[in-house]
């Protein structure tokens, strides 16, 4: 591991031999951290949260206790990922996007910045939800579904619809 002087890794933690920990970063007693994870500074990572592999973690991200990321994701500044989230491999997050305790995220979504993913919500594959928009507690959004830019998101969203408009209105035709 290569962790700067200033982060604090607790002996209890399982980091792997080549992850890169920034300055000022705290990972707690039982976090696993798996090889090729890059932590930027102030980042935390309570245990028993467990990070898979060449994960990307930028300033000030926080990954609370028992969640679950799995590989090749990018969670960009300020980033929270709540108590038992699981995250899936290959999402990219933008900046202050929070996802709630207990949330799904399946594999290749992206979520733009200021995003809202509530607890309990499932996201599905291939999922894209522009910045700024909110998802409720317990809300399910569809494989390839695509919400726009601060759209107010009243319902679940069905796979491959663009939800787009204020009142919002479903349109045939969501990400590839």
């Amino acid at each position: 591991m290569k962790a700067h002087a200033t982060a604090l890794v607790d002996p209890g933690a399982d980091v792997a031999d080549d992850v890169e920990i920034g300055p000022f970063c705290i990972i707690g007693a039982g976090a696993r951290i798996s090889p090729g994870c890059r932590l930027g500074p102030r980042v935390s990572v309570r245990g028993p949260a467990v990070i898979g592999r060449d994960n990307v973690l930028h300033a000030n991200v926080s990954v609370d206790e028992s969640a679950v990321l799995g590989d090749a994701n990018i969670l960009r500044e300020s980033t929270h990922v709540q108590s038992k989230a699981r995250i899936g491999s290959r999402n990219r997050f933008g900046v202050w996007v929070t996802i709630g305790a207990a949330a799904t995220v399946a594999d290749d979504t992206l979520l733009g910045s200021f995003v809202i993913v509530a607890e309990n919500c499932t996201l599905a594959s291939n999922a894209r939800i522009e910045g700024q928009t909110v998802l409720e507690p317990g809300m399910n959004i569809g494989a390839g579904a695509r919400i726009r830019s601060q759209v107010p998101v009243i319902a679940d969203v069905a796979p491959s619809v663009v939800l787009d408009g204020n009142p919002a209105e479903a349109q045939a035709g969501g990400a590839a």
